[in-house]
């Protein structure tokens, strides 16, 4: 017997029940996104469906989503957890779920993930899937994206539309956070000897790898931040983390403050590409 053979052993995935949000045509030609519960009970699966519809109709009413009415599949995986909510740490508190969501990742409160790769993918394999939306049932503010695996947001809480297309410019579109005062800032996250790979931040290295066909013709570069320049594109500085050194693509943006359905035109650029790159 080989031994590398002998080694391996069959593992069989679970089988969920799969819904149908909005599906338009085939999984090979429409970027598929799929959704996927933690901390929802059996008893709570009506819930988590509606949460999805909820969270679909949040997506494809922002800007540029709504460019692509039929471009884009919705399913939802009904996968339940022993208990209710996810882990609170910094409580005491943890829950048996099928994801493992917790709250204070790497320290930081509000920062929700879950680390479990397999039990996310093993929950995902029954759908198509190009991006796994995790929603977690609980109204306390958090969430979390890595790019090409997930996005992941507070289910219930009042700024859930912002989250998940927060948290969407990570996972989907691999877009950095263009703050830089918070209690997650830092003053060296950056090399800014080099070109950062997010499409919305730059050091200036090579700024004409990013947003320079947004800029209206005579932009400064660096742009000063004031009423008139932030009526458009421009190269402002602060952003990913520092408030030196970097610079962002506009004055707001729903990657630097919590404001749902504003994107600046650099971020929207860069999820309209991945849009195109799966629906073709």
């Amino acid at each position: 017997m080989n031994i590398a053979e002998a080694s391996l052993k069959e593992k069989t995935i679970k089988k969920y029940p799969v819904k149908e949000l909005a599906v338009s045509g085939s999984a090979e030609d429409k970027l598929d996104i799929l959704f996927i519960p933690d901390g929802y009970t059996k008893k709570e699966m009506k819930l988590f469906y509606k949460d999805c519809e909820k969270a679909m109709n949040s997506i494809m009413k922002a800007k540029p989503f709504n460019e692509f009415p039929n471009s884009i599949n919705f399913r939802a995986v009904l996968a339940p957890s022993a208990e209710s909510g996810p882990d609170f740490p910094q409580n005491g508190v943890y829950k048996n779920t099928i994801l493992n969501s917790t709250f204070n990742t790497f320290g930081t409160e509000r920062y929700l993930t879950t680390l479990s790769y397999h039990a996310v993918m093993d929950v995902a394999a029954n759908s198509p899937a190009d991006h796994i939306i995790i929603l977690v049932n609980t109204d306390e503010y958090g969430g979390g994206g890595f790019y090409n695996f997930y996005t992941l947001a507070a289910a219930h809480n009042t700024h859930t539309p912002f989250l998940i297309q927060h948290e969407m410019g990570h996972g989907l579109t691999g877009l950095g956070d263009e703050y830089y005062t918070s209690d997650v800032a830092y003053d060296s996250f950056y090399n800014n000897t080099v070109e950062p790979w997010e499409p919305n931040l730059t050091t200036l290295v090579d700024f004409s790898t990013k947003w320079d066909t947004l800029l209206a013709p005579g932009t400064p570069v660096p742009t000063p931040v004031d009423r008139e320049n932030c009526k458009s594109a421009g190269v402002f500085e602060g952003g990913g983390y520092s408030a030196k050194g970097i610079y962002r693509p506009a004055c707001e943006c729903t990657m630097k403050s919590v404001i749902y359905d504003f994107y600046c035109e650099a971020c929207k650029a860069a999820v309209r590409r991945v849009i195109r790159f799966y629906a073709f």
